[in-house]
């Protein structure tokens, strides 16, 4: 993708995902990450949950008409710079929210949220097919964790992470023009990410945090977001992101049960 010079003033990243009322993950911790990388968003809800920092109780759909109408009003009418997806609780959502995305000019960055690090399932194989079939050929990046990655190319886990350039390999074989599989579920003294273009793998390797937070992966997709919006080139973009949410990590306050609140100010 070529750099792009945009304007902070004029440029607005937009979030598509599920309401977290604790803050810590969803529409509410990327509109945060925005705007602690100077941006100002917007945002499309597409699910409630019922969820803090323990985990995910439940989660409610917003009427398919209700996210289409309200995205179509934003991409009418605002500068969209760039649009992150996260959570759409439904194969009709989703093909739904691709359609209106296809063909636009803006970075698409898919956060395909499956199911939660607490183990809350949010797609059932039909959704993870409509991921498959509508949203990764439009894809900029796709973002998976080794979970993720395993559901969407039907693959173990344990093959994901022993094998992460068959997972990448098979996730460009469904569009993406990037592929960020990310590891900080796995195991050993460092977390590492792979970013691939389908031609060079990038590691992003850093110190792994014994810190049990839930939104990692909303705030890491979401400062990936914001740098997109600013033209910025992908390298560099997902290397300050992991910098960004390690830095988050690092400073999270830990809450009752060892359960840990990102620092969204880091």
């Amino acid at each position: 993708m070529p750099t792009r010079s945009h304007d902070r003033a004029t440029t607005i990243p937009l979030t598509i995902a599920g309401s977290d009322p604790s803050g810590g993950a969803g529409i509410e911790a990327d509109l945060k990450v925005f705007l602690r990388h100077g941006l100002s968003g917007a945002s499309v809800i597409t699910a409630l949950t019922w969820q803090g920092p323990a985990g995910v109780r439940d989660v409610a759909t917003v009427k398919i008409d209700a996210v289409r109408s309200r995205l179509q009003t934003l991409l009418d009418e605002m500068p969209i710079g760039a649009v992150k997806t996260g959570l759409m609780p439904s194969p009709r959502m989703i093909s739904a929210i691709a359609k209106s995305l296809k063909g636009r000019e803006f970075p698409i960055v898919v956060d395909p949220v499956i199911v939660s690090t607490s183990g809350f399932i949010f797609l059932d194989g039909d959704g993870v097919r409509a991921l498959r079939d509508h949203l990764l050929p439009i894809a900029t990046i796709v973002a998976p964790n080794l979970d993720e990655a395993a559901y969407l190319c039907e693959l173990d886990r344990s093959t994901v992470e022993s094998n992460p350039a068959l997972a990448i390999q098979k996730l460009h074989g469904m569009g993406a023009k990037w592929v960020l599989l990310k590891g900080g579920h796995a195991t050993g003294a460092s977390a590492v990410d792979f970013l691939s273009d389908g031609r060079v793998m990038h590691e992003l390797r850093l110190p792994r945090l014994a810190v049990n937070a839930h939104g990692t992966g909303c705030a890491l997709t979401a400062a990936i977001t914001a740098g997109l919006a600013l033209g910025r080139e992908m390298v560099a973009v997902a290397g300050d992101a992991k910098r960004y949410v390690h830095r988050a990590i690092r400073r999270a306050r830990v809450l009752a049960e060892g359960k840990a609140y990102l620092e969204f100010t880091a």
